[in-house]
């Protein structure tokens, strides 16, 4: 089964019945069922339910007046039908009760004292009034549904053999339907019903009918869902009959019949779901319709037990507060047991509900190795265990599958209640119960310490505990292992079959063997080595005593002569092939042949190869590895590891060594006295032992590869001009000496230069001796000490040249420089040449082209000038007027010189030279520098109307092509300005005529140089004076509009146009305190006297003269405040209020609303729109059912601005 929910609160499923289900989360809420209840009757998951939703759907139980509700099984009839009679009165009781508030009846019990209604507020508040009669209120949950081998393995197929199969005996299976058409339950459904709930928005019936309850043919067939399978797989565990994939197989009690009720409904809420919906889930209420169906059914049918593979919640103790108790209970007085899967949450301390209730038989499951199964929920008070992992049973639509979870455990027991209610018909739940508990195989649950344990059923030893009945004669089918070598020792043998008992024996050639009973298909037996000590066939049978049982037929077991491997050589070469030989091999299918290392562990090897079902004798052929070693075959028996056979070791030897041949050096040659290197010898046949000779010596030698080796060779080697011989050796077995390969001793390459001392760009001319004659080896120029990677020129010497020479002229520059030669394209230097010092010649005569700036404003400051010209060198000095200036070397065509704030202190003119020192130099010609007077900006005004004309006039210019004047506001930034005009080159006096701005202020004219932002002028400020008539004003709007008589004072805002930072707002013709926002805005200050007594307002502005005036007035009116009056101010529960609303403002969108006194304002349980233009009206609504102060509240436009609040209304508690 699948968890189900934490207890009374709709959530998603917490299992997946396909494979393993799913564990759920050990933070799961444990609860004991003994933990008291804050509210004893109403539950607060209702009344969490009813404030989220509006209403709620609950299970209510209801109090008896004769005391506590009483088991039907064990009354009289005249006590049952008294006690039913109770339940009805006790039920129309609280339905009168209920008659005038909202509810829906949902299901009506016959035998229990409960009823499943929907409710609202009113109704949950009658339902708590009436405690004489209501026990308690809690949410109707929804629960969701949480064999090859094992009918044998719980001993059902031997109760069938001793005629103990369910006949005559029904099971009654409570679930998501059953596929009555399925071959493997044919003609087994002998009743149905359905009780599904319709409830909108969270569920909707799968009755075929389509109502909430069908009885008849056909109520109980399997839903649409994908779920729906759920029913049909269970109720084959319980009484299957037929093939699976051409296999015979039955439920524990195959001729058992069935009853199919199916209360599951299409669950439609995401919530309930756990996720996507729709899913499939069972209300509480539908469920225990389902168990007083079934009990109503006793009379009819011979009813063995319930079956219910459903659930949820964690308890850690027995839950009898559970509304199914009762249920339960009435079946388990008439001698019917319910049946309950404990749950799948992995729980060691917890059973889900209805399993926690104490006269429910709960049962968790076991795996295939007879172990607790992982998921299964467990606790002390735990009733049974039972195979549900994995369990092969019927599918709707003819298929079979495999499921795990207690929901297959349940109907093992459920069957296995329905053969031992077979043979004692009137036996009750407690002695059945006993039965199976005390006859049960005690399972230990490890994932517990100590360790729980609990009885998985064997119904064979159950049922004999209880009749006396005949044991079956036993069947061997496999043994395992199914042959021996002779000598291997002692060893266990597991006999399977079926029918067996506890008291079978093992026989070895009619000999008994200890024997330990498994389970009834299964015994292991000790047989000892004296058994196996011989070749030849041992008969295995097994041997039950009476009363019945019997021999079986027998099995043959080979005990065989051990199998030998042998070789056909124990030394190969590498890679040679080896064929190894097998005789008296066992014949395994999956025995297999391998090869490897010598002392490897078994579970490595090199290659393999099956033996062949039922070969005994073969050879196999294989390729030695190459690498040389000690090797050796072995047989492994049924694609494992134990070892049956070893082969002699075969030696894997290296072959003869090849005759090493060289067929490069690298280098091929050296310069005599050069330092040690590493020669690269290439070529072929090369070893690891090979070794490379210098002149027939050995040098140290390192083996790359076959094709290269690599020697070091010292210096010693290359001392001294020559040819030397290299060889390769290769020592036995094998290998020999290589050809020889001279290797060059050249002596050094040498430059050498025309002259070792030159003046600038002079010619020298160096020259190669000893050259190496490479392709690309080169010649270079560089600075001496520069790095190699840095040279002035260069050349290729020429493939071949060993001697060759090369002019070059010299760098312009004084310094030492050297020759250099490089080998093969790269900055390997062979030989260096004396070094060339180049001397330094006379400077040049220094010329002078332009200066920048070339003029200044006298008294301007400090600044940096530029001289351009050639002929400058590193000493080269700029002059003024003949006067040395700090100066500053740029390149051999700039200078730039210091020019002091004294050297323009004057106007004048300068002349600027340059002087270079001997050796050479000299004196340039000089350039004027030009120093002006500053120039000077003059305006026809100094205080003008808007757009009036004003002439400003330029002197002293400075006659730059792209100085320009500006108009701009005075102050503004130097980026800043209103219009603009080039001055114009050579230009030095000129004027400019301009239309001031219409925006009175204070302008300014500027004089900026170049193109740039470098003011060198400022005119006097010129005013722009305002017009002086103000415009007369005119209103607009005033915001807000009216007060209620009796309000704070307020910023009032008018808007118009026309408005003057002199413009005063007047109230009633009186100034009011007044601020200028804008031509078209003012802000005045209202007190609160002003607004104290209802009326209407005469609004105006006044602006003073020049021009200016009064706007035409605007009305404000002060209404009298809104009230609001009730009818009365003390109520009952859920009593009629009034409340009148007067002097209403009309707003549309204007709101009452009934509050809790103290609430915010924004917390208000009734409301409505008062209605626009309405100024007065009433309200009647029903006070809450709860006690406490409340009060009516009128709040303006859609907002939370109360504007009147009523008198508060008590509303009291009720009347016990």
């Amino acid at each position: 089964m699948s968890e189900l929910v934490r207890r009374w609160r709709i959530v998603g499923p917490l299992a997946v019945l396909l494979a393993i289900l799913a564990v759920p989360s050990p933070a799961a809420d444990a609860r004991s069922a003994s933990a008291p209840a804050a509210d004893p009757a109403i539950h607060d998951a209702v009344r969490e339910r009813l404030q989220r939703e509006g209403r709620a759907r609950v299970l209510v139980t209801l109090r008896l007046p004769a005391g506590a509700h009483l088991p039907e099984g064990g009354l009289a009839p005249a006590v049952r039908a008294a006690q039913r009679a109770d339940i009805r009165l006790a039920q129309q009781s609280i339905l009168g009760r209920l008659k005038p508030h909202s509810h829906k009846i949902l299901r009506r019990y016959a035998t229990i004292p409960m009823m499943a209604l929907e409710v609202g507020p009113q109704a949950l508040a009658e339902l708590a009034a009436a405690p004489g009669i209501v026990a308690s209120v809690v949410v109707d949950p929804i629960l969701r549904p949480t064999l090859l081998d094992s009918v044998p393995l719980v001993g059902a197929d031997q109760a069938a053999a001793s005629g103990y199969d369910g006949s005559g005996m029904v099971v009654a299976v409570i679930d998501s339907g059953v596929d009555s058409s399925h071959p493997f339950l044919a003609g087994k459904v002998i009743a149905e019903a359905c009780f599904s709930s319709t409830e909108p928005g969270i569920s909707k019936s799968v009755c075929p009918n389509g109502a909430e309850e069908q009885i008849g043919p056909g109520a109980g067939q399997p839903c649409t869902l994908d779920e729906c399978f759920h029913g049909t797989h269970v109720a084959g565990i319980v009484a299957g009959a037929g093939d699976a994939f051409g296999f015979p197989m039955t439920g524990v009690a195959p001729a058992a019949s069935l009853v199919a009720i199916q209360v599951f409904s299409r669950i439609e809420d995401f919530t309930a779901c756990g996720g996507l919906p729709p899913c499939l889930g069972a209300f509480g209420s539908d469920l225990i319709a389902g168990l007083e169906h079934a009990y109503s059914l006793r009379e009819s049918y011979a009813l063995a037990a319930v079956n219910l593979s459903l659930g949820g919640d964690r308890f850690t103790a027995p839950c009898d507060s559970e509304p199914y108790k009762p249920a339960i209970d009435n079946l388990r007085s008439a001698g019917i047991a319910s049946v309950v899967a404990s749950g799948n949450a992995g729980y060691t301390d917890a059973l889900a509900s209805p399993a926690c209730v104490s006269s429910a038989v709960s049962v968790g499951a076991t795996s295939i190795d007879d172990s607790v199964a992982y998921f299964s929920n467990a606790a002390p008070f735990l009733s049974l265990l039972a195979p549900g992992d994995p369990i092969l049973s019927s599918l709707p639509g003819g298929s079979f599958f495999y499921l795990s979870g207690t929901s297959m455990a349940a109907p093992h027991v459920a069957g296995a209640w329905a053969v031992l209610k077979q043979a004692v018909p009137d036996g009750s739940v407690d002695q059945l119960l006993a039965a199976l508990r005390d006859t049960g195989r005690p399972i230990s649950d490890p994932r517990t310490f100590p360790p729980l344990v609990t009885p998985r059923i064997q119904v064979f030893e159950a049922l004999s505990s209880l009749v006396p009945i005949e044991a079956p004669v036993p069947i061997v089918t496999a043994l395992s292992p199914a042959r021996a070598i002779a000598g291997t020792g002692a060893f266990t043998l597991t006999v399977q079959g079926s029918r067996f008992t506890r008291n079978s024996v093992v026989r070895w050639n009619g000999g008994d063997r200890p024997t330990t009973f498994v389970s009834a298909t299964r015994l292991e037996a000790a047989i000892a080595a004296a058994d196996v000590a011989a070749v030849g066939t041992a008969q295995v049978t097994v041997f039950t005593p009476p009363p019945g049982g019997g021999t079986s037929a027998a099995i043959a077991f080979p005990v065989t002569p051990p199998p030998v491997l042998t070789v056909s050589a124990t030394t190969v070469t590498t890679s040679a092939s080896v064929t190894v030989t097998l005789t008296n091999g066992l014949g395994g299918e999956t025995d297999w042949l391998a090869l490897a290392a010598t002392g490897a562990s078994d579970g490595s090897y090199l290659q393999w190869t099956y033996v062949g079902a039922g070969v005994a004798s073969r050879t196999w052929t294989v390729t030695m590895p190459a690498t040389p070693g000690t090797y050796e075959f072995r047989l492994f028996l049924a694609n494992g590891f134990t070892r049956a056979a070893t082969s002699p070791t075969v030696t894997v030897e290296p072959p003869p060594a090849p005759v090493p041949s060289i067929t490069s050096l690298t280098p091929n040659r050296a310069f005599a006295g050069s330092a040690g290197f590493t020669l690269s010898v290439d070529g072929t046949g090369f070893v690891t032992s090979s070794v490379v000779r210098w002149n027939g010596s050995d040098r140290p030698t390192t083996f790359v590869a076959a094709t290269r080796l690599h020697a070091a060779i010292s210096a010693a080697d290359v001392a001294s001009v020559g040819t030397a011989q290299v060889t390769v050796f290769t020592p036995a077995p094998g290998g020999g000496a290589s050809n020889a390969v001279p290797f060059s001793i050249a002596a050094p390459p040498a430059l050498s230069v025309s002259a070792t001392s030159v003046p600038a760009s002079s010619s020298v001319t160096v020259t190669l001796t000893n050259g190496l004659g490479g392709a690309n080896d080169w010649l270079a120029l560089a600075a001496t000490g520069a790095p190699s990677t840095s040279y002035l020129q260069w050349t290729y010497v020429g493939g071949g040249v060993t001697t060759r020479t090369w002019t070059v002229t010299m760098p312009a520059t004084a310094g030492s420089y050297e020759f250099r030669l490089f080998l093969a394209n790269s900055y390997t230097r062979a030989a260096t040449s004396p070094p060339v010092t180049v001397q330094a010649g006379a400077n040049p005569a220094p010329l002078i082209g332009a200066l920048t700036p070339n003029r200044a404003l006298a008294g301007s400051g400090a600044f940096t000038l530029t001289v351009d010209g050639t002929g400058f060198v590193a000493s080269s000095i700029v002059r003024w007027n003949g006067g040395d200036r700090p100066t500053a070397f740029v390149s051999g065509t700039r200078l730039t010189a210091t020019i002091a704030a004294a050297d323009v202190a004057t106007v004048g003119t300068a002349q600027v030279s340059v002087f270079t020192p001997a050796p050479g130099g000299g004196t340039s010609a000089a350039l004027p520098f030009t120093i002006a007077t500053a120039p000077t900006l003059t305006v026809s005004a100094t205080s003008v109307p808007p757009s009036t004309g004003v002439t400003v006039t330029l002197t002293n210019g400075a006659g730059g092509s792209t100085d320009w004047l500006a108009l701009a506001p005075a102050g503004a930034p130097n980026s800043s300005y209103l219009q603009y005009t080039y001055v114009g080159a050579g230009v030095t006096t000129r004027t400019w005529t301009v239309t001031m701005p219409a925006t009175p202020g204070a302008y300014e004219f500027r004089l900026f140089l170049a193109n740039s932002y470098t003011r060198a002028a400022t005119s006097p400020v010129v005013t722009v004076e305002s017009s002086g008539i103000n415009p007369v004003p005119v209103m607009g709007a005033l915001t807000p509009n009216r007060v209620f008589a009796g309000s704070a004072g307020f910023t009032l805002t008018v808007d118009g146009s026309g408005f003057a930072p002199g413009s005063v707002v007047r109230w009633n013709g009186s100034d009011r305190p007044t601020t200028f926002v804008a031509g078209t805005r003012l802000l005045a200050a209202i007190p609160a006297a002003d607004v104290a007594v209802a009326g209407t307002v005469q609004v105006t502005v006044f602006t003073p003269a020049p021009g200016g005036g009064t706007s035409a007035p605007a009305a404000f009116t002060i209404s009298p405040p809104p009230a609001l009056g009730v009818s009365a101010t003390s109520v009952g529960p859920s009593a009629s209020v009034t409340v009148t609303l007067t002097n209403g403002p009309g707003g549309a969108t204007d709101w009452l609303a009934l509050a809790t006194v103290g609430a915010p304002s924004t917390n208000y349980l009734q409301w409505t729109y008062v209605g626009a233009g309405v100024t007065a009206r009433t309200w009647t609504v029903t006070m809450p059912a709860t006690a406490g102060t409340y009060e009516f509240r009128l709040f303006l436009a859609n907002g939370y601005t109360r504007a009147a609040t009523s008198p508060p209304v008590t509303v009291g508690a009720s009347a016990p």
